[in-house]
């Protein structure tokens, strides 16, 4: 079983389901974890403890499974709204730069 640690402050962004296929398709386990050196032997520890390949999240503070794939809207995000509607994220139009703060 191979494995590797996820970068956590990705995943803040991403969620965790852009890993799974890690696990799945290639039996590859990995753990979502921090840069600090108690993150890391936390990720480590977990991976050690991992019975079958899997994604985890060790970088609980920030990191978050955000939803899942519904044949409903393929190929878009759908959002649930506080009101508890749904509603279809747009696509972003022009050109995609990173948030400089």
């Amino acid at each position: 079983m191979s494995h590797s640690q996820l970068p956590g402050h990705v995943s803040v962004i991403t969620g965790t389901a852009c890993y799974e296929f890690l696990a799945r398709d290639y039996g590859v386990a990995g753990v979502v974890a921090g840069f600090e050196a108690h993150d890391v032997l936390q990720a480590l520890l977990r991976l050690v403890r991992q019975a079958r390949p899997a994604i985890e999240i060790e970088y609980g503070r920030e990191a978050r499974r955000i939803g899942f794939v519904t044949a409903a809207h393929l190929g878009r995000v759908a959002l649930r709204t506080p009101f508890g509607t749904r509603r279809v994220l747009d696509m972003p139009v022009g050109e995609l730069l990173p948030r400089i703060c």
